[in-house]
């Protein structure tokens, strides 16, 4: 959960981590503050898993795009067992908790087990704008590695060690037709239509969890 220049101290006062809750009907998942909100876990294994949704950057900073949530536990950002793996943003920065990243810090994130390779080819002097118009993301990844690529030029992969569970959240931007496929189901034509999302909310101690299903596309 760490983030540049992020207040500890809103971490520890999140005991449950809200999940972004969106009707059936509704196509859209707004993300406001920072770690207020995630979507719900997809599982990972060595059975490599396809994502693919459109994000659009509602603020004024590169960082007001999608987050990408690696980690361990039960399914849910900061629920039980929650074990955190590294956090990787679409603007081309990671980290781990404890005290890698993909810039000064590298050498600290590579001794944590996990690297960072970029062939990125965006135009940085134009990405707010660029995101804030909207790119289509394409994420695959197993519990060992994953590689995110996107319409204005983002393209990375990292690697770490085994982890169980990838969520998708943000700051100050909106996601839409979220979708999912495993490999293994895309080899079954009858399977292979991509998982969509729906959700209904219910508020527990003042955070949203959801009761989440999923449906054919």
């Amino acid at each position: 959960m760490n983030k540049k220049f992020f207040a500890a101290a809103l971490a520890s006062a999140l005991s449950l981590s809200s999940v972004a809750a969106f009707a059936a009907t509704q196509s859209d998942i707004t993300f406001d503050a920072w770690w207020t909100s995630h979507c719900p876990g997809i599982a990972l294994s060595d059975d490599t898993v396809t994502v693919t949704f459109h994000d659009v950057n509602q603020g004024t900073t590169n960082w007001n795009n999608a987050i990408f949530v690696l980690y361990n536990g039960n399914g849910t950002v900061n629920g039980d067992g929650y074990a955190e793996t590294a956090v990787f943003r679409l603007d081309n920065w990671g980290w781990d908790t404890n005290g890698g990243d993909t810039g000064d810090n590298y050498a600290t994130l590579q001794a944590n087990g996990i690297t960072f390779t970029s062939s990125s080819t965006c135009n940085w002097d134009t990405f707010i704008a660029d995101t804030q118009a909207g790119v289509d993301v394409t994420v695959t990844a197993t519990n060992t590695s994953m590689t995110v690529v996107s319409s204005n030029g983002i393209n990375y992969t990292c690697t770490y060690p085994s982890t169980s569970w990838l969520s998708l959240g943000g700051e100050y931007c909106t996601l839409s037709s979220i979708n999912y496929t495993y490999a293994s189901e895309a080899t079954n034509t009858a399977d292979a239509t991509p998982v969509a999302y729906l959700a209904a909310a219910t508020v527990i101690a003042g955070a949203s969890v959801i009761a989440f299903r999923k449906r054919r596309a």
